[in-house]
């Protein structure tokens, strides 16, 4: 992990413990799950592993959905995974081990979560737009200040099991 963004990093590229990978560089010749091809994850791996001195050229990459890629590296199915929370974290707490940030990796600084609206709605509705936007900021500054309020929401409106949610995860939304 090369950044001091990996860690708030919600995306993690994941091995299993005994794999020999140490590194995305070590990939070349590996299978890798990603949740779509072409899609960001897949070309954040892709510049992940070339920055890291590898070729991705020489890497399979299959499409899986994310909630079934834990088990897929587990079972030696695919060499290492492109996953996000709580994928992530429920890999690692299942033996898996990270070996890079790929979004963090790719392209520093890059918002984990973005929200859009449609130029003419923005311009049409500002007030609300500029409501939304603050709102958001408040929420994620109280839970940034209260993570136990994130792992209760998260048991109540995901199909996350009470002990995954991240006890060591900051919050938080950056403006």
């Amino acid at each position: 992990m090369t950044s001091d963004a990996a860690a708030t990093d919600s995306s993690s590229l994941l091995v299993r413990a005994d794999s020999p990978i140490t590194s995305a560089r070590d990939l070349a010749g590996r299978t890798v799950a990603v949740n779509a091809l072409r899609s960001l994850a897949h070309i954040t791996v892709m510049s992940t592993i070339d920055k890291a001195g590898g070729d991705s050229s020489a890497v399979k990459f299959v499409e899986l959905p994310l909630p079934q890629m834990v088990d897929a590296v587990s079972r030696g199915q695919v060499d290492a995974a492109a996953e996000n929370e709580p994928f992530s974290t429920q890999g690692v707490q299942g033996g898996l081990r990270k070996i890079a940030t790929p979004l963090s990796d790719a392209v520093p600084g890059t918002p984990q979560v973005v929200y859009l609206a449609d130029k003419r709605y923005a311009a049409d509705h500002q007030p609300t737009v500029r409501a939304f936007a603050e709102s958001i900021a408040e929420a994620g500054g109280y839970l940034g200040q209260h993570p136990d309020q994130v792992r209760v929401v998260g048991r109540t409106s995901t199909a996350t099991p009470p002990a995954r949610p991240r006890q060591d995860r900051p919050t938080g939304v950056q403006r």
